[in-house]
């Protein structure tokens, strides 16, 4: 990375430009330790978090070592369909550490751990990019939008794909081959999403490719080497093969094929809305770009043909944005890298007029410190507003957790009721509402696992049952229920949403009610049929 040997301006600003080791490593950690701050003090204040997939995580992390592999996996079946695979194996075992203790001040924790360890990421590719105050752009990323900030604290494996998705496109630039396959292994063991580290790097080969006339097919074996092993040595292999090119085609966009909500598209006003620092750098970046004609380096056509691509799948899915935004702002950041002024660099030592070394600050010229201090000056101002955008969003996602997260005092009274409807160590509930995650972790808390029936994944996973579930979703009169629920999902009790109509089907139905309340109601099966 170069940055400029002489820096105009105070202490502050010569400190976090200067390009020395020392202080570069200072800053890192500095960043760090800000990012863990701003993302603990939205978590550990209070007592909730926003999550329901984080619950079923945590608990799979708990059984993998409690257990075992194996015993873990067995349970899977229950969650997501017949197919039952671990398809984010890597990343439950990254979620081991924060098991030991107390589950859910683990999760917290790790909330905190994988929002920190994504955004940080972001600055140490701009940093090896060679973007200059790569601070800027964090405080960018942070101050964008609230959504972005509480999904990064969802508990969810896209927090370790960004990272990894990084780690892919900085090995590709420097020609790592081994680096390639290493983040390609990575990448599909941590999350099914990892195969779009193979269109990630075919991109960037292109790319490449156009600007070099040549094609590096070392690198792209590297990316499918790695892509190849991480599917060959995952435990459940074959299965995680089936299970991969049925969750791909789910989600192509065919006619007919029901969406789940974190696939439905965002309306244009609500996406506008959400992000609009976000738009507003990207048309302004963009304009400058047509109006200055300017020749774009590999790296920004690289990067922005992977934030297009995300952008076309953020079109297609809104949960896109949690890989939309990271790679955005990467590609708004390398572009400006090469486009701003280069104010704050001083002249070189070939153009320096009989001198053997570059001028200090006080021989400089005049015309370069006043462009020094009008860098200082605008970027401080930047930096000032970014802080003040980021720490309104930072308030604004404490409200949200605070309001709409789960905590341990919630719903007491209900998962008490369902330890009486299943008193079984590794007895089922069966889960009526899909919001239930967070209820059936409390239920079973570290003794038992209570399936967190996911009509999503049942779709794809496991179509008979998915179809059996629809029915009792739609309140059909004619299914035997207790029958359907006991010997079809394996459940003796059952946890429903509040919402009177699915309660008065139940109950109809000869279910045995056990509690309700305004968070929802627990019942038992019934030993024989229903009406």
């Amino acid at each position: 990375m170069s940055e400029p040997a002489i820096i105009p301006g105070g202490g502050v600003l010569r400190f976090w430009l200067s390009d020395r080791r020392g202080p570069t490593i200072v800053r890192a950690l500095l960043v760090l330790l800000f990012l863990a701050l701003f993302f603990a003090t939205l978590l550990l204040p209070g007592t909730r978090v926003f999550t329901n997939d984080g619950f079923y995580h945590i608990k799979m992390a708990y059984l993998l070592w409690s257990e075992s592999p194996a015993g873990a996996m067995r349970w899977l079946p229950f969650t997501i369909g017949k197919l039952g695979v671990n398809h984010n194996y890597l990343f439950h075992w990254l979620l081991v550490p924060f098991t030991f203790g107390h589950l859910f001040d683990g999760l917290r924790l790790a909330a905190i751990f994988l929002a920190t360890l994504s955004v940080f990421s972001i600055y140490l590719f701009l940093l090896a990019r060679g973007v200059r105050w790569p601070m800027i752009w964090i405080l960018f990323f942070l101050a964008v939008g609230n959504r972005p900030l509480y999904r990064l604290l969802m508990v969810r494996a896209f927090a370790v794909s960004v990272p990894l998705f990084l780690l892919a496109i900085e090995m590709v630039w420097r020609e790592k081959l081994y680096g390639v396959a290493l983040a390609g292994f990575l990448a599909i063991e941590a999350y099914v999403a990892g195969v779009y580290i193979l269109v990630i790097v075919g991109a960037l080969l292109v790319v490449r490719a156009l600007d070099e006339r040549r094609f590096a097919w070392k690198l792209a074996l590297a990316a499918l080497a790695g892509v190849a092993c991480g599917l060959l040595l995952h435990p459940q292999f074959p299965r995680n093969l089936t299970f991969v090119a049925t969750m791909l085609v789910a989600k192509l966009p065919v006619s007919g094929v029901a969406r789940p909500l974190e696939w439905m598209t965002d309306a244009t006003w609500r996406s506008v809305l959400h992000f609009w620092p976000f738009w507003t750098a990207a048309l302004l970046t963009l304009i400058h770009a047509i109006a200055a004609r300017r020749r774009i380096s590999g790296d920004v056509w690289g990067a922005g043909i992977v934030a297009l691509l995300f952008f076309v799948l953020y079109l297609r899915a809104h949960r896109f944005q949690e890989y939309l935004i990271p790679f955005g702002t990467a590609a708004l950041a390398l572009y400006w890298r090469d486009a701003a002024p280069s104010v704050a660099t001083a002249p070189s030592v070939a153009t320096a007029p009989s001198v053997a070394t570059a001028p200090s600050v006080a021989t400089a010229p005049s015309g370069f410190l006043r462009q020094g201090r009008r860098a200082s000056i605008a970027v401080s101002i930047l930096a000032v507003g970014l802080f003040a955008l980021a720490g309104m969003r930072h308030q604004a996602v404490r409200r949200f957790i605070a309001a709409n997260g789960r905590g341990e005092a919630v719903m007491l009274d209900l998962v008490r009721a369902m330890r009486v409807a299943e008193p079984r160590v590794g007895g089922l509930v069966f889960n009526v509402d899909w919001g239930a995650f967070s209820r059936l972790f409390f239920h079973e808390s570290k003794r038992r696992y209570a399936t967190g029936l996911d009509p999503d994944w049942l779709r794809h996973g496991d179509p008979e049952r998915s179809a059996l579930l629809e029915r009792i979703l739609r309140h059909d009169a004619t299914l035997d229920l207790g029958r359907a629920i006991r010997e079809r999902f394996g459940a003796r009790a059952i946890v429903g949403p509040p919402d009177a109509a699915t309660y008065l089907y139940f109950k109809r139905k000869g279910m045995i009610e056990l509690f309700r309340s305004p968070e929802g109601f627990v019942m038992r099966v019934p030993e024989r049929g229903s009406p």
